[in-house]
C-alpha cells in the first residue's frame, strides 16, 4: 500500500470512527498527521489542525483524546483545554491531570454536549 493510499485509509477510518460515536457534530474538520507532515505531539499538528477547520488556535478549544502524552500533554502545550478518554485505565503519576476525564466516548460525548460545543 503506497503512503497516499495509507493516508485516504486513516482518513476514513476516523471520519467513520468520529460518525459511529456520535461525535462528528463536535468536529469542523479531520486533520491527518500525513497531510501536514508532522504528529502530535508538535504544536504545528495543532496549528494545522486549527487551520483547516477555519480557527485561530490562539483562540483556544478543546482537544480531546486517549493518549496522555501525545493528545493531552500535547494539546495543553499548543494552548487547548483537555479531555481524556480513560477507557478503564489510570492517569499517570507523574503528568499532569488533564482539565476533563471521562470514562468513555458516550461521557466525552455528554461533556461535550454540556459544554455547548
Amino acid at each position: 500500500m503506497d503512503a497516499r493510499c495509507r493516508h485516504e485509509w486513516r482518513r476514513r477510518h476516523t471520519e467513520a470512527k468520529l460518525t459511529s460515536t456520535g461525535l462528528t457534530r463536535f468536529f469542523d474538520g479531520v486533520c491527518a498527521s500525513e497531510e501536514v507532515g508532522v504528529r502530535k505531539p508538535a504544536r504545528q499538528f495543532f496549528e494545522a489542525a486549527a487551520e483547516l477547520c477555519g480557527m485561530d488556535l490562539r483562540l483556544g478549544g478543546w482537544m480531546v483524546g486517549d493518549n496522555p502524552e501525545t493528545d493531552i500533554e500535547g494539546g495543553r502545550a499548543a494552548g487547548l483545554h483537555t479531555m481524556w478518554i480513560a477507557a478503564g485505565r489510570q492517569w499517570p503519576k507523574n503528568v499532569r491531570s488533564p482539565d476533563v476525564v471521562v470514562a468513555d466516548v458516550a461521557e466525552a460525548t455528554a461533556a461535550l454536549s454540556a459544554l455547548a460545543l
